[in-house]
């Protein structure tokens, strides 16, 4: 996530800076950014239940639900009673990904088009060998695949992983869900270590993510100026690189 973070840092400055030039058209797609959250205390003391579990998670939905927004704030779609919450387009929970070949669902329909947004970047990414790792040819443009299951046109809500993510749905916000189902073997196991996590699984996931949030905020690598420091300049290079035309 912190690498994440970086790579997209001097892109949302770019478009910062086209705002104000003018030169972003979109006032509301402007005004939009990335927030990183890391939940901590998710596990029950006792036995898993709504008021044993997400401490963490739950503390923040309810700080951010009563802490309210002074009204000359820049805001998109302020309302006269706006909250830190309500101003959640989207929370997308990532939650036990770095085991390989992870199965991942749709759960809810307000999200669907993201979740297909998501599995659009990842065919272009994996068909232009992206996503390919070391010597292993598991991850060539003719092997990969997909992690994603494919959803039906009549997708209905047919219920959720208990998460983080489950005070924010109950008050409302939009959620993507990602999350590997079933669990990795290893959960809640002694041998659930850094050991479990596998490179190549993480590297795509960091890539993937990558092209997608920069095609949901609009931004825009090619136009990234030259940074000084190496690590800065070797992410948006990647970024770049990885950002291929749908065929």
């Amino acid at each position: 996530m912190l690498d994440l973070a970086e790579a997209l840092n001097p892109l949302l400055e770019a478009r910062s800076v086209r705002f104000e030039n003018g030169e972003e058209e979109d006032e509301d797609v402007a005004d939009t950014t990335l927030q990183l959250v890391f939940f901590d205390g998710e596990e029950a003391f006792k036995d898993w239940t709504d008021t044993d579990s997400i401490y963490g998670a739950r503390h923040l939905a309810e700080h951010w639900h009563t802490t309210y927004i002074h009204p000359n704030s820049k805001r998109r779609l302020l309302g006269p009673y706006a909250t830190e919450l309500g101003g959640i387009e989207h929370l997308i929970l990532l939650d036990l990904l770095g085991a390989p070949q992870p199965h991942i669902r749709s759960f809810f329909p307000d999200t669907g088009w993201l979740y297909d947004n998501l599995m659009s970047a990842e065919k272009r990414l994996g068909n232009s060998g992206a996503f390919k790792h070391g010597d292993s040819n598991d991850m060539d443009a003719d092997k990969w695949k997909s992690y994603f299951v494919k959803r039906s046109g009549h997708q209905v809500a047919h219920g959720y992983v208990g998460d983080d993510h489950v005070p924010f749905l109950h008050r409302g916000v939009p959620i993507l869900h990602l999350i590997a189902e079933p669990f990795p073997a290893v959960w809640h196991r002694l041998s659930d270590n850094a050991d479990a996590l596998d490179i190549a699984t993480m590297r795509r996931w960091n890539i993937l993510l990558r092209v997608f949030m920069s095609e949901y905020l609009n931004l825009r690598p090619e136009e990234t100026k030259e940074r000084g420091e190496a690590g800065i300049q070797r992410s948006v290079s990647d970024l770049v690189g990885f950002s291929v035309n749908e065929t």
